[in-house]
């Protein structure tokens, strides 16, 4: 399970990589101001932690970081990014563009693949019942902390990479609700991730691999 998701993950992340420095290049852009484009993406950023969650577990099973990402909250929070950037895609952005050849194959990974994938880990692999409402609250940090880390990328470089975080578009304050009202619902889901912890009804996850 480690090693294919990690496989899975680090080809999207390629994969997407060359695909936008095709795109790029033909506005003058050169690799490592691909990279740095890429980067103001949370589906990027989390796939990242996705592929390095997986990596590390792999490769440092037994030490104390081995241990600590073997942890149920840790799982379970990238269970959730993944499982709402999932849902976010589907829902909000997916009809903005459309995408066709490596472009649409590498959007599948990094949107849909890559989720799946973590959420059948998860239900398989991170254990049950070890969660406590308090983590819902850590959890909901991460898409404030991206927030404010896009703000200060896009006042620096003009670049906003989605449209309802456009503070040029939108206004400082609209975008502020849009990231209060997403942050609400990292929450939420929080929440009833927990909740679904608590009441799991199977046994013991199975050893990971």
């Amino acid at each position: 399970m480690l090693f294919i998701g990690a496989l899975v993950a680090w080809c999207g992340l390629a994969l997407q990589f060359s695909v936008s420095l095709d795109l790029l290049a033909a506005q003058g852009m050169d690799a490592s101001q691909t990279v740095s484009r890429m980067l103001a993406y949370f589906t990027i950023l989390t796939n990242l932690v996705v592929a390095a969650y997986y990596t590390m577990r792999f490769m440092q099973r037994g030490s104390d970081e081995g241990k600590w990402l073997a942890h149920p909250a840790v799982g379970s929070a990238i269970a959730m990014y993944v499982t709402l950037v999932c849902v976010i895609v589907h829902l909000i952005l997916r009809h903005l563009q459309v995408l066709t050849g490596n472009a649409l194959v590498a959007d599948t990974i990094l949107h849909y693949v890559t989720s799946i994938w973590f959420v059948i880990f998860w239900i398989g692999w991170v254990p049950k019942r070890g969660l406590q409402w308090r983590h819902a609250l850590w959890w909901a940090l991460y898409p404030l902390a991206y927030f404010v880390y896009a703000m200060l990328r896009g006042a620096g470089s003009g670049f906003y990479p989605y449209p309802f975080i456009d503070v040029a578009k939108l206004g400082f304050q609209a975008v502020a609700i849009n990231a209060v009202l997403i942050s609400v619902a990292f929450f939420v889901a929080g929440l009833a991730l927990i909740a679904l912890d608590r009441a799991w009804p199977f046994g013991v996850a199975r050893r990971v691999n």
